[in-house]
């Protein structure tokens, strides 16, 4: 069995009564059922971790997964505000940080149930990235500057300096999931990943509505001229 902790990782995230309904919907969820068995059935060990105020590189985080050597180790802070507030930005971070150990155990786990498709990559490896691959906002190669924010955005934990280390295509995994968890339960807001979604993707212009205005205008312009 591939995870390490996970009775006491599943438990350990349900620091809230909307958390604990949210969690038991996720993981009945039959998109993150594939990822999660993928990983579970893993013969490379997953150490599952619940850090209450983890804090990477001076900030505090949503998430992190580590892999490299014998062990990944996949840890979430259930205890951050965003978290408490809204049970579905908990659900996006488990989502998001269970992407990252599928791109990092693909190898050793093998394609057989591979839970993704092909067009699904964290953006360091992903193979449309020309320069170096850093989520730091100053220094990513210049000729990446467009393609990062077209196909990943701005990071969760520090969206001013970080952009967001998996696709669009993965964004949109977890927005899938999130919509599904949020009819079935009731409970939560729409997540940090939809913002990033809805500046790809934004809103045309109700041109109807700007017609209107302008008929009206004219209208009342004919008014006055007519007095």
């Amino acid at each position: 069995m591939a995870f390490e902790n996970e009775t006491t990782f599943i438990d350990g995230l349900k620091t809230t009564p909307d958390q604990e309904a949210v969690i038991d919907a996720l993981f009945n969820d039959p998109d993150f059922k594939k990822i999660w068995d993928y990983l579970k059935n893993c013969q490379k060990v997953i150490v599952l971790d619940i850090r209450p105020g983890l804090t990477i590189d001076g900030v505090e985080r949503f998430g992190g997964y580590s892999g490299g050597g014998r062990r990944g180790r996949l840890i979430i802070n259930p205890t951050k505000p965003e978290h408490v507030n809204n049970p579905m930005e908990l659900a996006d971070t488990i989502i998001h940080e269970c992407i990252h150990a599928v791109m990092d155990l693909r190898d050793d786990c093998g394609y057989t149930d591979y839970p993704f498709s092909r067009d699904i990559h964290e953006l360091y490896n992903d193979p449309n990235i020309q320069g170096p691959p850093t989520n730091e906002k100053e220094d990513a190669d210049p000729r990446d500057k467009d393609y990062l924010d077209n196909h990943y955005g701005d990071g969760a934990s520090n969206p001013d300096d970080e952009y967001i280390d998996i696709n669009d295509h993965a964004q949109r995994l977890i927005i899938r999931i999130i919509r599904r968890l949020m009819t079935q339960t009731g409970k939560g807001d729409e997540t940090l990943t939809f913002e990033n979604e809805r500046k790809r993707n934004p809103k045309p212009k109700n041109k109807g509505c700007c017609a209107g205005v302008f008929l009206f205008l004219i209208a009342i312009a004919f008014v006055v001229l007519v007095l």
